[in-house]
């Protein structure tokens, strides 16, 4: 078995390569590269397409890329099965025996599949940067130095395990430390890894990576206040065991690890610990909130505030905007207040169009009846009112006068959305981009709301959140 690697690493590994659709028994050799920045590249001594020859006539391709779903491949050293996906490849192959490269989505190491469906395990093994601190325990405590004695102490304690559901999917913590020493104890180096195991009654397949495994990425970035890139995904079935790779955005920046000060690591909102005794119903109510919400949670978390801060504040702005109104558009589907509201502007609309119908041309009619659509949601100031209203009274409190807030939200985001821009010089952006964070800090607690947490834990999360400490330490 190839050694362990991590996505945040590089690593080559050399073999023999065919795709997984040939007939023959004919491999290339060649290696598949893994890095960060670069992402999954297979690199042949040859190539799959048949090379040009001196003397054969060159037929042109129409297509920009030669396309292979599926690659096999074993490791040189030791025969180990390798599974590549989605390679892309040029069309046109070189003379001779000149090296190939083919740009890959996915890798397995540790076994052959044809297709990524058929990828199937009864758990899965995921690290996250940061997790040791997002699970909120540190088996290692070190004692006070004694220079007399050259004496430093370390003491082990086994840290508590943590189960809970995450619906069907059972979330448990798991834990690895390590001491490793150089001769004569020149140097003494300790290790703690966290992971977390998830398993189901019945086998996990590809889904899982956009369906569980993504949500607990969400949950972990809302804890953090930043995108937290997977550091290591190996999945189990049996005494099979396979490694996991795919490109994953932004991985090549890795995030300034957070350190815990007094018992509380900087920059996170909550850990798995503040959740310990309620773990099973908050985890199960964010994986009914994700699944709901998944058009206004995702939209939430497709930018980085950290990481995606090169992104013009508009389009920040606009994505939390248009997240905010995908969850009033779901949350309230059964509001009795705004199905009223539906039935009225129906009723109107449909009495627009009789009253033009019977009066105007087709044409008209028609041009009318595009116009309108189908208006009978409530009014897009409404839906922030009544989001604004919803919130606790701390939030609402920083996010500003309830009239200013909405009314600056509704015009700045109707001018983004239709190709305007609601600034002019440097204290207007500074006045969207705070409003920016207003509309961040909306979203953070609606989705604080979904893990069904007792008041005073809730307030205790919200008001660690970084875009709440610092619209409470500079208001306005």
């Amino acid at each position: 078995m190839i050694r362990d690697y991590t996505m945040q690493e590089e690593f080559k590994i050399a073999g023999y390569w065919r795709p997984a659709a040939w007939d023959s028994d004919r491999e290339i050799r060649g290696f598949v590269e893994y890095s960060p920045r670069d992402g999954i590249n297979l690199v042949l001594e040859g190539t799959f397409e048949e090379p040009l020859q001196p003397g054969k006539p060159l037929v042109l391709r129409a297509d920009a890329f030669v396309h292979y779903e599926v690659i096999h491949g074993r490791a040189l050293d030791n025969d180990t099965p390798i599974t590549l996906f989605e390679a892309i490849g040029p069309p046109i192959p070189n003379f001779g025996n000149v090296s190939q490269r083919y740009r890959c989505q996915w890798c397995i190491v540790g076994e052959h599949v044809r297709c990524l469906a058929e990828w199937k395990h009864t758990s899965v093994w995921v690290r996250h940067y940061n997790l040791e601190e997002f699970i909120g325990s540190n088996p290692f405590s070190l004692g006070s130095p004694e220079p007399r004695e050259r004496r430093l102490t370390a003491t082990f304690v086994e840290p508590l395990a943590m189960k809970g559901l995450l619906g069907k999917y059972e979330v448990q913590t798991a834990h690895e430390a390590n001491l490793s020493t150089e001769p004569m104890f020149t140097r003494v180096e300790l290790t703690h890894a966290a992971w977390l195991r998830i398993s189901a009654p019945i086998a996990m397949g590809a889904d899982f990576l956009r369906g569980p495994l993504h949500m607990i990425g969400c949950l972990l970035d809302l804890a953090a206040g930043q995108h937290l890139p997977i550091i290591a995904l190996h999945g189990l079935r049996g005494a099979q065991r396979s490694q996991i790779f795919f490109n994953q955005k932004r991985a090549h920046f890795l995030p300034k690890r957070l350190q815990a000060i007094g018992g509380h690591p900087i920059g996170f909102a909550f850990t798995l610990r503040h959740l310990a005794s309620k773990l099973t119903a908050s985890l199960s109510a964010w994986y009914w909130a994700m699944t709901f919400h998944a058009a206004s949670f995702n939209l939430y978390f497709t930018l980085d505030p950290e990481q995606d801060a090169d992104v013009a504040t508009d389009f920040h702005f606009i994505s939390y905007a248009t997240a905010l109104e995908a969850y009033h558009e779901v949350a309230h589907r059964t509001c009795q207040r705004c199905e009223a509201i539906r039935q009225q502007r129906s009723g109107w609309r449909q009495s627009v169009l009789l009253t033009i119908g019977s009066s105007a041309e087709k044409s008209i009619s028609d041009w009318v009846s595009g116009v309108l659509g189908a208006a009978s949601q409530p009014s897009l100031k409404t839906r922030y009112y009544e989001l604004f209203d919803e919130q606790p009274e701390c939030v609402r409190k920083l996010l500003g006068q309830r009239e200013a807030f909405v009314e600056f939200v509704y015009n700045c985001r109707n001018l983004l959305a239709h190709g305007g821009r609601p600034y002019d010089g440097p204290e207007e952006l500074i006045k969207l981009w705070r409003a920016t964070r207003k509309l961040r800090l909306l979203m953070q607690s609606i989705m604080l709301q979904q893990l069904a947490l007792p008041a005073p834990l809730f307030l205790g999360m919200l008001q660690n959140l970084s875009d709440y400490r610092y619209l409470n330490t500079f208001p306005g």
